[in-house]
């Protein structure tokens, strides 16, 4: 019977050492994916974004079954000394090496045949859990540490990504798309701001008739307000404010604004800015300074205009372009050379003296450009082949 028990209480610490050890060593882009292709990875998907759920279970669990290993070996191997080093020995290699061994080369599959099992234990263990875990977190609160952490990030978010392409479910158009979008807001915020030379900025004791004035010139709506010097920015005043209130001065309708190291990326200052009614933050450089202004308006322009620009492709050698998209890359693109710099626009309107009407096509060092979309002013898109 003793022999039954330490077989049964070595297995369970195998589970729940090899158990661990799949969902730490599982890939999050992998879990997810395959949670979305098949109901039995849910569980396995449940446990390993949550965290707070396996790991008590885990470390309860491993705990228990090795301290009632280690009892019940006791009462076989009576002599204390040679009882711990056997049954340390036996509990390091077939309850921690092997099986954590075994799970390395498989982590996905074990974790989704642990999972439930685990849940057993969760449920099973409960009220040992929930006072482990409560402790836990009131020592983490004492040194102001989270017990969260993001499990996705942007790198384990492209390899889903291409993994769900190479399956089919995502073409790779929109693989391109979703990429650049996530290289864009990953830059810091100084790529978008406004610089320093070129805000549109006044003065707290600028009146509301000059106010008003400044307005119609620049045709802006929101301004940061400053006292003495760009570098105290004190706030930000919104026009529509002015224009639907009844007070005196600047300083009456002043909101307060948000201030961002130039070095933040886009993807957070956009985070930050979508709660705020201004939608605008003023970018500080090392010293303390102003170095820019940023708006959502600025990082959303941002991504949708490099997004147009990039070439579309329809089949081996045809495209559709921006008439913004630079020559040299169109050289690099369709492998030739072309006679002229600057734009694709630029280049069509100097070789036909016009902007050609939509629909048009114009042959230029053996290419052909089809003029999709033009305005009386410019070209907007074009077919090249």
């Amino acid at each position: 019977m003793i022999l039954i028990g330490l077989l049964f209480f070595l297995l369970l610490t195998a589970f729940f050492t090899s158990t661990e050890m799949a969902l730490v060593a599982s890939r999050a882009s992998r879990i997810f994916y395959l949670s979305r292709r098949s109901r039995k990875y849910g569980f396995a998907k449940e446990l390993y974004f949550h965290p707070e759920i396996f790991l008590p279970a885990v470390l309860v669990g491993t705990n228990l079954s090795i301290i009632s290993f280690s009892l019940l070996f006791h009462r076989l191997v009576k002599e204390p000394f040679l009882s711990i080093v056997l049954s340390t020995v036996i509990l390091l290699v077939f309850g921690e090496t092997i099986p954590k061994s075994l799970t390395l080369r498989f982590p996905e599959r074990v974790a989704v045949t642990n999972s439930r099992v685990l849940y057993f234990f969760y449920f099973l263990l409960y009220p040992i859990i929930f006072l482990t875990y409560g402790l836990s977190r009131i020592f983490l609160a004492i040194f102001r540490t989270s017990p969260d952490r993001e499990r996705f990030s942007k790198r384990e978010m492209v390899v889903a990504l291409k993994e769900a392409e190479l399956e089919g479910g995502l073409s790779p158009e929109a693989l391109r798309m979703i990429e650049e979008v996530m290289e864009i807001v990953s830059r810091p915020v100084r790529d978008v701001m406004v610089p320093r030379v070129r805000i549109k900025a006044v003065e707290k004791d600028i009146s509301l008739e000059e106010l008003k004035e400044v307005v119609k010139k620049t045709g802006h709506t929101r301004f940061p307000v400053y006292d003495g010097s760009i570098d105290n920015v004190i706030g930000v005043v919104n026009i529509l404010d002015i224009l639907y209130g009844n007070g005196k001065s600047v300083l009456s309708y002043l909101k307060p604004v948000k201030f961002v190291p130039e070095d933040k990326t886009c993807e957070e200052v956009l985070l930050e800015l979508k709660d705020d009614i201004n939608r605008m933050a003023v970018v500080i450089d090392e010293y303390g300074g102003t170095a820019g202004i940023v708006t959502m308006e600025d990082i959303i322009t941002e991504i949708v205009s490099e997004m147009a620009e990039h070439p579309r492709l329809l089949k081996k050698g045809e495209y559709i372009i921006s008439g913004e998209f630079k020559v040299e890359d169109l050289e690099k693109l369709v492998e030739k050379e072309l006679p002229g710099k600057g734009t694709v626009a630029g280049l069509i309107m100097e070789h036909t003296g016009r902007i050609p009407d939509e629909g048009e096509t114009i042959e230029i060092g053996g290419i052909k450009f089809t003029v999709l979309d033009a305005s009386e002013k410019r070209i907007k898109k074009v077919k090249v082949e």
